[in-house]
């Protein structure tokens, strides 16, 4: 949507996003407290899957990891995760960002 919206192009009324990945640096605390508690993923396995996908681009790019991406003037966002989940700071992080800056966000 940031990537939309910096091109002009129209967007949506508002996104849902479930368990979102948007920080391949693996950077949020939950990536290290919830090794071991997650029920699908590993740390390792979701290195392995960030290093596939950037195959060699720079994984703080914004395009690759939202979280870094500026989120002003986005739609209202909702944002699920489950309490467990590796990437649980991935939800946290730009949802806590989105609302100061103007985008409504809502954390269920």
């Amino acid at each position: 949507m940031a990537a939309a919206r910096d091109a002009g192009l129209p967007q949506p009324a508002g996104a849902v996003v479930l368990s979102p990945w948007v920080d391949l640096t693996l950077g949020g605390q939950s990536m290290r407290t919830k090794e071991g508690i997650d029920p699908i993923f590993t740390r390792e396995a979701v290195q392995a899957f960030a290093t596939r996908y950037l195959a060699g681009q720079d994984s703080a790019d914004p395009l690759a990891s939202p979280v870094f991406a500026d989120l002003r003037g986005l739609p209202p966002l909702l944002v699920q995760a489950g309490s467990n989940e590796l990437p649980l700071d991935d939800a946290v992080r730009p949802a806590g960002r989105a609302g100061p800056r103007g985008t409504a966000t809502r954390r269920a």
